[in-house]
C-alpha cells in the first residue's frame, strides 16, 4: 500500500512511517518544515495519515477527500496498527510518558518489541509480538487506543484548548482507563488516585502501601540505585543511569509492568541499567568555558520545577532559556510557569511557539517573571549571542521548551 504522511516531521509520526516502511509499504511524506503542503503529494497514496496538528482545510487533505482517498489520523492509524501485534502496551501521563516508553522498551527488549514514542529514540522496530506505544492525551486521541497493559504514569493539568478542566481531563483518564487491560498506576501521584480502584489495577511508588514500592534510593554519579519490593517480598535492586528523582517513578512503573508481564527480573534489571536517556531530556550537549549547556523538553510548569530541582542541586547557579509553548498553556497556567521558572538565577524569555495556535501576548509571563527574578526577554536568533556574553555568570545553562529552541541549542556546539 502507498501511505502518505501529512506532518510526518514530527517525531510520533516519523516513527509510524518508519513502521509502515519495515511492513513494506511505499511511504511518503509532508511538512511545513520541509517542501511544505502540495495537493500534488497525494495523488498516488491509498491511505492519507495526518497528525494532529494539521487543520481540516489543510490543502493535502482537502485534495485526499476530492479524490475518495481514505484517510486517518495519527491515533486512528496507531489504533490500526496495535492491533497488528499480540500483545499492546501503552503508556500514559502528563509528564514522563515518554521516557517510561523507552524504558519499558528496553526492559522487553530481548523479547523483540516494537517502538512507537513521540522522540528521537533508537530505532525499535522489531517483530509482530510486542508492540510498545506511548499514549497521548491531546485532543483525546488516546482514547483511540485498547491496550492490553497500561502505565499512568500522573494526571496534572494540561491542554487547555481542548481541556476546560482538570475534571474534563480527569474523565478522559478515567475512559482510557476503562478501556484498557491491566493498569500500572502511581499511587503518590496526588490525580491519579481516583484510578486505584479495580481488579486489574497494580500501583506503583516509593509509598509501602504501593504493590511495588521503592526503598533505600542510593545516589550514583549517574543517577541511583534502590531496592524494588513488591508486596512485602524484596523483588532486586536496580541501578538507574539517569538523574532525577522523577525518573525513578518512571523507572518503576517500567519494571512494574515488565515483570507482571513475567519478564525475568535479571532481565528488566539489564534493560532498565542500559537505558541512558531520551534526546531532549535533561540532555548535556557541551561546555562553554565552564558553563554546562544542556536542553530539556519541559513545557508545564511540573516539568519545569522537576528539571530546574535537579539542575539546583548539581550547579550554584542556573540560568533558563525558555520558549513558551502554545499562548492557551501560558494563559491558563500563568501563575505555575512563573513561580516553576523562579527557581532559576535567571529567565532568558522567548516569543512563545504557538505551534497550532494564534496570537501575540507574550508580556503576561514577562510582567508576571520580573516581579520575582532576573529576566531577560529577547528574540530566538539573538539567544546563542546571549549565551556567549553572559556564560561566565553562571555554572549551567538549560535550553527549555518543547518548540523549536533545541535547534539554536545544538548550534552552539
Amino acid at each position: 500500500m502507498r501511505i502518505h504522511f501529512i506532518g510526518i516531521n514530527g517525531a510520533s509520526m516519523s516513527t509510524l512511517a518508519k513502521i509502515a516502511k519495515n511492513d513494506g509499504h511505499t511511504v511518503s511524506g509532508s511538512d511545513i518544515t520541509l517542501s511544505g503542503h502540495n495537493p500534488l503529494f497525494v495523488h498516488n497514496a491509498e491511505l492519507i495519515v495526518y497528525s494532529s496538528a494539521i487543520a481540516y482545510d489543510n490543502c493535502e487533505l482537502v485534495e485526499a477527500r476530492r479524490l475518495n482517498i481514505p484517510t486517518l489520523s495519527r491515533s486512528e492509524y496507531l489504533a490500526k496498527l496495535s492491533k497488528e501485534y499480540d500483545t499492546f502496551f501503552a503508556v500514559c501521563g502528563c509528564h514522563g510518558k515518554t521516557t517510561t516508553t523507552a524504558m519499558l522498551y528496553h526492559a522487553l527488549k530481548n523479547l523483540s518489541p516494537t517502538l512507537h514514542v513521540g522522540a528521537e529514540v533508537e530505532d525499535g522496530i522489531g517483530k509482530k509480538g510486542i508492540f510498545i506505544s506511548e499514549a497521548c492525551e491531546y485532543k483525546k486521541s488516546f482514547l483511540s487506543l485498547h491496550p492490553d497493559f497500561t502505565v499512568f504514569t500522573n494526571v496534572d493539568y494540561d491542554h487547555p484548548d481542548c481541556y476546560a478542566s482538570l475534571k474534563e481531563l480527569k474523565e478522559a483518564y478515567l475512559q482510557f482507563y476503562k478501556q484498557s487491560g491491566t493498569c500500572f498506576i502511581n499511587a503518590d501521584d496526588r490525580h491519579s488516585k481516583f484510578l486505584l480502584k479495580r481488579k486489574n489495577t497494580i500501583s506503583y511508588g516509593f509509598s509501602q502501601d504501593a504493590e511495588f514500592n521503592a526503598q533505600a534510593l542510593r545516589p550514583t554519579p549517574f543517577g541511583y540505585t534502590f531496592d524494588v519490593h513488591y508486596k512485602t517480598h524484596l523483588l532486586s535492586s536496580f541501578t538507574l543511569n539517569i538523574k532525577g528523582r522523577h525518573n525513578v517513578y518512571n523507572a518503576l512503573g517500567a519494571i512494574a509492568c515488565a515483570f507482571s508481564f513475567g519478564v525475568n527480573k535479571n532481565e528488566i534489571r539489564s534493560g532498565i541499567m542500559r537505558f541512558e536517556g531520551v534526546k531532549r531530556r535533561n540532555e548535556f550537549l557541551g561546555k562553554i568555558g565552564e558553563c554546562d549547556v544542556y536542553t530539556d523538553y519541559a513545557h508545564h510548569p511540573t516539568e519545569i520545577t522537576n528539571q530546574l530541582t535537579l539542575l539546583t542541586s548539581f550547579y550554584k547557579s542556573t540560568a533558563v532559556i525558555f520558549q513558551p509553548h502554545t499562548y492557551s498553556r501560558t494563559a491558563n497556567l500563568l501563575s505555575d510557569f512563573a513561580y516553576a521558572l523562579s527557581k532559576a538565577d535567571c529567565v532568558v524569555l522567548l516569543p512563545t511557539f504557538a505551534s497550532r495556535e494564534k496570537g501575540n501576548d507574550d508580556d503576561k509571563l514577562y510582567n508576571l517573571l520580573k516581579t520575582k527574578i532576573r529576566v531577560v526577554k529577547i528574540g530566538k536568533n539573538e539567544v546563542n549571542e546571549w549565551v556567549k556574553s553572559n556564560y561566565k555568570n553562571y555554572a549551567c545553562i538549560c535550553y527549555m521548551g518543547a518548540g523549536d529552541i533545541d535547534k539554536e541549542a545544538r548550534k552552539l556546539f
